[in-house]
C-alpha cells in the first residue's frame, strides 16, 4: 500500500511539472540536439531541483523588470532636462551677438526686475554705488508731461551723476512708466553723443569721472549683480569712466501695505501716504546713502545740485525751503515739496512728521477713533513742526530754513535761482518758456 501511495504521489507531481512545461518557449534547435535543454531536464529530475531552477527563474524576472523601470525613468529625467535646457535658451541670442558683439552702453534691465530686496522696478542700473538719493513721489494728478519735464531736466541737471533716483507711485501706472523708460533711452543718447552742445542745458563732462582707485568704484546695490559689462564707458587708459544713477520705483502698497493712515484719514492722498512709506525704504537704505532729497515731482524741478548744500554738514543736519513769493503771511510758508538733509535727520524727522499727522487726525494716545471733519494738511504740519524748537530738538535734527523762487522765463531770475539753491519751484502748469523748449 505504501509503494503504491509512493507512486501515484510521483505520477501526479511529474504530471504537474509536464503542466508547467507547457509555458516555457520553443526553441529553435529540437530538445534532443540543445545543451540547454539536457541542463533543464537535468534540473528537473527532482523536486528540490526544481524548487531551486523556479527561484533561479524568479529572480532573474524581477533583476530584468528593475533594470528596465530604472532604464525608463533614467531616460525620462534626462528628456526633462534636456526639453528644459531647450525651453531656456533664446534663439535670438546667437544672431543679436553676431550683429551687435559689443556691449550696450546702459543696463536696460526687464521691468519685470525687482529693484531691492524683491520689491519695485528697475528701469536703469547705475554704474557704481552712489552716496546720495533722490526719492521723488509721484501725486495722483501728475501727468506724463510732468513726469517728462522733471526728468529731463534733473537729467540735465548733472545730479543723476552723483544721486540714485526713486520713484514712489500710489498704484501702477504704465503710461508714466513708459515715460522713463523713454527718458532713460534719450539720457543714454545724449551720452553718446560727441558733441554735447547740441541738447541745451548739457555737459557730459559732469558724467565722465576719474577713477583712482577701484576699490571705492563699488557696484550699484539695485538689482541683480552685474557680472557682464564691467568696463562701465571706461577710457582706452582706464583712468576714467562714465558715472551715473539708477533709476527705481516702489509702489506705496510695497512701502506701506496696510496704508498705516487709513484708519486716521477718510481720503490718504499720496503727498500724506509717502509720510508712512519712507519708514520702511530709509530704514532699509540708511546703511547705504549719506544724503537724502525728499521731492514733490509735480512742484520742485530740479535745475542744479541742491545736495551741495549739505554734504558738509552733520548727518543729523536738515534743510527746509519757504516760498519767497507768498503774499499776505508775516513769514513764508513751508514748501512741503522739498526735504534735502543727512540720511539720519531726514529718517529721523520723516517719523516725527508721521507721529503728528496721526496726532493731529485724532489717533494719539488715548484716542481711538479720529476726529470727525478734520482736514489734515501737509503744509500746515510741516510748518508747524520745524518752527517748534521743541519737536525738532526732541527728534534730535538740525534744522535750517532757506527760500526758494518760483519758476520764471526770465534768465536772470533762472540763472540767480541755480547759483544759490538749485531748485526752482513750479507752480501749476504756468512753465516758462526755457521749460517747453527742454520738451
Amino acid at each position: 500500500m505504501a509503494s503504491k501511495a509512493r507512486t501515484s504521489r510521483n505520477r501526479d507531481i511529474w504530471g504537474g511539472m509536464g503542466f508547467l512545461l507547457v509555458f516555457f518557449p520553443d526553441f529553435e534547435e529540437p530538445i534532443s540536439n540543445n545543451p540547454s535543454s539536457k541542463l533543464l531536464s537535468s534540473s528537473l529530475s527532482s523536486p528540490a531541483s526544481l524548487h531551486s531552477f523556479l527561484r533561479r527563474v524568479s529572480s532573474t524576472n524581477l533583476l530584468n523588470r528593475a533594470q528596465s523601470t530604472i532604464s525608463i525613468c533614467a531616460l525620462l529625467v534626462l528628456f526633462s532636462v534636456l526639453l528644459f535646457t531647450l525651453s531656456t535658451v533664446d534663439p535670438l541670442s546667437t544672431k543679436q551677438w553676431k550683429q551687435n558683439p559689443n556691449p550696450p552702453l546702459m543696463d536696460k534691465p526687464s521691468s519685470t526686475h525687482h529693484a531691492f530686496q524683491r520689491m519695485g522696478k528697475l528701469y536703469r542700473r547705475g554704474t557704481r554705488a552712489m552716496n546720495d538719493l533722490v526719492i521723488g513721489h509721484i501725486s495722483e494728478s501728475i501727468t506724463s508731461q510732468d513726469l517728462r519735464l522733471f526728468l529731463r531736466v534733473l537729467h540735465r541737471s548733472g545730479l543723476t551723476s552723483r544721486a540714485d533716483i526713486v520713484f514712489i507711485f500710489p498704484c501702477s501706472v504704465s503710461s508714466l512708466e513708459d515715460v522713463i523708460m523713454e527718458e532713460n533711452d534719450s539720457f543714454e543718447k545724449l551720452l553718446t553723443r560727441s558733441n554735447s552742445n547740441v541738447s541745451v542745458g548739457f555737459d557730459l563732462t559732469q558724467f565722465v569721472k576719474s577713477v583712482r582707485n577701484e576699490n571705492k568704484w563699488k557696484e550699484s546695490i539695485w538689482g541683480r549683480r552685474n557680472r557682464g559689462n564691467n568696463n562701465n564707458g571706461e577710457g582706452e587708459n582706464g583712468s576714467t569712466r562714465l558715472s551715473y544713477g539708477s533709476v527705481v520705483s516702489f509702489l506705496a502698497s510695497e512701502l506701506d501695505p496696510e496704508n498705516s493712515l487709513a484708519g486716521f484719514v477718510d481720503h490718504v492722498h499720496m503727498n500724506l501716504r509717502r509720510w508712512a512709506a519712507y519708514p520702511m525704504l530709509l530704514g532699509r537704505l540708511r546703511r547705504n546713502f549719506k544724503h537724502i532729497a525728499l521731492i514733490d515731482v509735480s512742484q520742485i524741478l530740479i535745475i542744479g545740485d541742491p545736495l551741495t548744500r549739505v554734504r558738509t554738514q552733520s548727518p543729523e543736519s536738515v534743510e527746509f525751503f519757504t516760498d519767497s513769493e507768498t503774499t499776505g503771511r508775516k513769514t513764508p510758508a513751508i514748501v512741503p515739496g522739498l526735504v534735502i538733509g543727512g540720511t539720519r535727520g531726514v529718517r529721523r524727522f520723516s517719523a516725527t512728521l508721521l507721529t503728528e499727522i496721526v496726532r493731529v487726525s485724532g489717533g494719539g494716545v488715548g484716542n481711538s477713533h479720529k476726529k470727525k471733519n478734520v482736514v489734515v494738511s501737509e503744509a500746515g504740519i510741516l510748518d508747524r513742526i520745524v518752527r517748534n524748537e521743541y519737536l525738532m530738538k526732541s527728534a534730535n535734527v538740525v534744522a535750517e530754513v532757506e527760500s526758494i523762487g518760483g519758476e520764471s522765463s526770465d534768465s536772470s531770475s533762472l540763472d540767480s535761482n541755480v547759483n544759490s539753491n538749485g531748485v526752482i519751484l513750479r507752480r501749476g502748469n504756468r512753465n516758462g518758456r526755457f521749460w517747453y523748449h527742454l520738451l
